[in-house]
């Protein structure tokens, strides 16, 4: 896992369309598929952090982007977040460094990152760098997932979340 800062990750989401003029995400050539409120309990958003991770298991690039992060801040539990990213031999704080490339090998470190983001209520995007998905948490506790407007449903990914996703939750927004 290569931790990258605020310039690097904004190139990486610009290189592939994914940022306005702003700075800001950018999802016009997405289609959104699903939409979850992200359940209360941690034990289903550890199970939740490990099925998004799942859905990443390849050898070729993807990035976290924790972009949305002091808003809860009573949620929040920064020595547990800066230890945990000690550990993985980083030593900036998430404001300067808020990006991480991934693949495969990096799973289980990237599956307690989004864990983290769970419980803190912060903001994530986790995307592949062919774009084919792109999962957006917001600090509100919604999931939203997008693919590419021309891609086919992946009904196994939807499946595999809602397993997990509290159905009398999901029924009532819908």
């Amino acid at each position: 896992m290569e931790i990258i800062d605020k310039e690097k990750t904004a190139n990486w989401l610009s290189m592939r369309g994914l940022l306005d003029s702003r700075g800001r995400l950018s999802l016009l050539e997405l289609e959104q598929i699903g939409y979850y409120p992200i359940p209360v309990d941690s034990g289903r958003k550890t199970v939740i952090s490990r099925t998004i991770a799942s859905f990443f298991d390849t050898e070729a690039e993807s990035l976290l982007w924790i972009d949305e992060y002091g808003i809860w801040q009573s949620c929040e539990d920064w020595n547990l977040f800066n230890g945990f990213r000690k550990s993985l031999g980083e030593e900036s704080p998430l404001y300067e460094k808020p990006g991480h490339l991934f693949s495969r090998k990096d799973l289980a470190s990237i599956s307690s990152l989004l864990a983290m983001t769970l419980y803190f209520c912060c903001g994530a995007v986790i995307v592949k760098a062919d774009k084919s998905l792109l999962i957006r948490i917001s600090h509100d506790e919604i999931l939203d997932i997008f693919i590419p407007k021309e891609a086919t449903f992946p009904k196994e990914i939807i499946e595999r979340i809602e397993l997990v996703m509290d159905k009398e939750e999901r029924t009532k927004e819908t």
